[in-house]
């Protein structure tokens, strides 16, 4: 590490005209996971579960809102058959979308505008030079929450009374949302 001047706080050059160097520790902090007490130990009501279960039904209109998320996709989206439980994906370097095939109506539309908005906040050009590249920034908390249909709705374009009408309960025939 460059060693800093603390009146001027730059580089302090050395004799050969090169920054001095300084080594110095630093102590990053880390967790492990450890059993504090057993579950039995406790009392009281059971905590809730924060598993999120697939959503399931059909949506009126189904294939013009899909045809709708396409038109607002900035990359193309296909389905494929994709292993491990994942619903979808944005590939950055392919600037491609791909969903799970075989999914609910309702589960369907969730993941495709989930992946639209993981394409246009990621979207960046991994061929650009260094410079021309936007400044790597930690993203806002609601940047980094899963994606939902409502608040993505209008990141990709659409609006939430939009996504509202087409998902909702009244929309969704038989479909369910999670609490």
């Amino acid at each position: 590490m460059e060693k800093i001047d603390p009146h001027t706080q730059k580089p302090i050059i050395g004799k050969d005209g090169k920054p001095v160097t300084e080594e110095k520790e630093v102590k990053i902090p880390a967790y492990k996971v450890v059993s504090v007490f057993d579950v039995s130990q406790t009392e009281g009501k059971e905590l809730p579960d924060i598993a999120v279960d697939e959503l399931t039904g059909d949506v009126d209109r189904y294939k013009d809102f899909f045809a709708a998320l396409e038109k607002t996709s900035p990359v193309p989206i296909a389905f494929e058959n994709i292993g491990g439980g994942s619903h979808g994906y944005y590939h950055l370097e392919d600037k491609r979308i791909a969903i799970n095939e075989g999914m609910s109506e309702l589960q369907t539309l969730k993941t495709a505008i989930h992946e639209i908005a993981h394409a246009k906040l990621h979207d960046i050009d991994l061929n650009a030079p260094k410079d021309e590249q936007p400044a790597l920034t930690a993203a806002p908390a609601r940047w980094k929450r899963k994606a939902s249909p409502t608040p993505s709705a209008n990141i990709t374009g659409l609006t939430r009374r939009t996504t509202l009408s087409a998902m909702s309960p009244g929309g969704a025939a038989g479909g369910s949302f999670p609490s």
